[in-house]
């Protein structure tokens, strides 16, 4: 089964640790998350039920934008990332749970949110 959005962030931020400050592209930590999860091919191509686009890469999209507006990741370019200092500092201690709960001290990305909420309304 594949896990929520909110699962694949820590991941997606250890990926791009790995790159010792490269930058990193959106397909190769798509990969390399899926393998991590142990995913299986069916889970890697399900899609959306619109049928444009895989869940997997959906829900690891939505991650990358949320650790993005909190500052743990900046985008290089589309679809390449490296890691921010902040990012660095969130997954330096192993037992941190990175999800929306750790996201909410920073600003940025309740801005963000209060943002994407009001345009709901």
């Amino acid at each position: 089964m594949i896990p929520n959005y909110q699962a694949f962030m820590r991941p997606f931020l250890e990926v791009a640790k790995a790159a010792s400050g490269k930058e990193v592209k959106l397909r190769d930590v798509i990969n390399q998350i899926a393998d991590s999860f142990q995913l299986t091919e069916e889970e890697r191509q399900e899609r959306l039920p619109s049928g444009k686009q895989a869940v997997l890469d959906n829900l690891i999209g939505w991650a990358r934008t949320y650790l993005t507006k909190a500052g743990l990741l900046e985008v290089t370019r589309r679809a390449h990332f490296v890691i921010t200092e902040r990012g660095q500092n969130a997954i330096s201690n192993p037992n941190t749970v990175i999800d929306n709960q750790y996201l909410k001290q920073f600003d940025e990305f309740i801005a963000f949110k209060d943002q994407k909420m009001g345009s709901l309304n």
